[in-house]
């Protein structure tokens, strides 16, 4: 994907403070309000503790389709202390994302992204474009396997570029990668659509694009290694409940393959992620996995 960076301008008013895409109007700040307040054009898409995620039908200047991420900052004691201490949680999405595009990383397009402070809290809003296409859970079904591994090797080859970029993603998840180039549903593949077909980098990666960013952060030095392991297991983790374990083994070899690193750091965290995948399911023991230290 990656799409054109919008240009975006620092602005206030009424009592929001951020950046928006220079291209709307002045509107869009009661447009956001409006969307907030889960009017009848609003549809809740996700809600957890602390944020929710809507989805607005209601057009307002350009932002047809756009999804809003809404999230709460508690205020109070150390949390009031960081927060003015820091920049504001909407701000560092923007940043994030605008430096992974940059790097040539598909994520989702931010029109605006600002907090305020209302009683006693800082709301950090985000609204960016709805991205169209499944997710890989979405895709994750019986009848369609041989045509969902091909799909897992894109989201493993595309993740071994984020990670090589420097990037560690918040929740490296199937429902947090969605595949624009695919309808809703794949049908069941014939044999000649096989996973073992070659896939050129580039191709997936531009196929692929990361969501969630919100906890998406660049990592170097002694750090970025046990990141990256850790950000593996996580997927390998999920495909293993939902699919099975040699769905999560066929992603962590696609990734394997594709990242840079030394023959032995790949057998390290090729070791790490499947204990620790193992030791999630409870069908790890102690001892069965030698230890191995990566190579700096």
């Amino acid at each position: 994907m990656p799409t054109e960076e919008p240009y975006c301008k620092q602005f206030r008013q009424d009592g929001w403070w951020g950046w928006r895409d220079a291209s709307l109007q002045r509107g869009t700040v009661a447009w956001v309000e409006h969307t907030l307040s889960e009017g009848a054009d609003v549809e809740v898409f996700n809600q957890r503790v602390g944020s929710r995620l809507l989805r607005a039908t209601e057009d307002a200047d350009d932002l047809s389709g756009s999804v809003v991420s809404y999230v709460k900052v508690t205020t109070s004691g150390l949390g009031y202390l960081l927060t003015h201490l820091s920049l504001p949680a909407a701000w560092a999405v923007w940043s994030t994302t605008q430096r992974m595009r940059r790097r040539g990383l598909s994520v989702p397009v931010i029109r605006f992204a600002a907090a305020r402070q209302k009683r006693g809290r800082v709301e950090n809003v985000v609204v960016m474009d709805a991205v169209p296409g499944p997710r890989l859970t979405e895709l994750l079904v019986p009848e369609s396997v041989d045509a969902y591994r091909r799909e897992v090797r894109r989201v493993a080859i595309a993740s071994a570029r984020l990670h090589d970029a420097g990037f560690i993603h918040g929740d490296l998840l199937p429902g947090n990668v969605i595949l624009p180039h695919l309808p809703d549903r794949l049908p069941a593949a014939d044999a000649s659509d096989s996973a073992g077909e070659e896939i050129a980098a580039g191709e997936a990666e531009a196929e692929v694009v990361f969501i969630d960013n919100d906890r998406t952060r660049l990592v170097w030095g002694p750090w970025r290694f046990r990141a990256r392991y850790r950000n593996v297991s996580q997927m390998c983790f999920r495909l293993r409940r939902r699919v099975g374990w040699r769905e999560a083994r066929l992603f962590l070899e696609y990734y394997l393959d594709a990242m840079h690193g030394s023959a032995r750091n790949k057998a390290v965290l090729r070791q790490l992620v499947i204990r620790k995948t193992k030791q999630r399911s409870g069908k790890y023991t102690p001892g069965s996995v030698p230890p191995l230290k990566p190579r700096p």
